[in-house]
C-alpha cells in the first residue's frame, strides 16, 4: 500500500518459522523506517554493520527501548 508519502509492506508466509526468541514470536517481527543515508543514521543511533540487500540498497538495524528491531533502509 502506498500514499501520502508513506509506502506499507507486509510480507505474509503462513509456513516461515516462527522466530525462536523475543521480543514476539508471532506478529511484529521488525519496523523499517526509509532514510536519505544509513551512514548519517550510524552517527546517532546504535546501529549494527550496514549492509546491503539483494538489489545493492543500503540498510542497517538498532534496537527500541523494548528490544524491537528497527531498520533504517536508504
Amino acid at each position: 500500500m502506498e500514499g501520502y508519502g508513506i509506502k506499507l509492506e507486509m510480507f505474509i508466509d503462513p509456513n516461515h518459522p516462527e522466530h525462536a526468541k523475543d521480543p514476539e514470536n508471532i506478529g511484529l517481527r521488525h519496523l523499517a523506517l526509509k532514510v536519505d543515508s544509513c551512514e548519517n543514521i550510524k552517527k546517532n543511533f546504535d546501529c549494527g554493520a550496514i549492509m546491503e540487500d539483494w538489489s545493492g540498497i543500503k540498510f542497517c538495524f538498532t534496537k527500541d527501548p523494548d528490544g524491537v528491531p528497527i531498520e533504517f533502509h536508504e
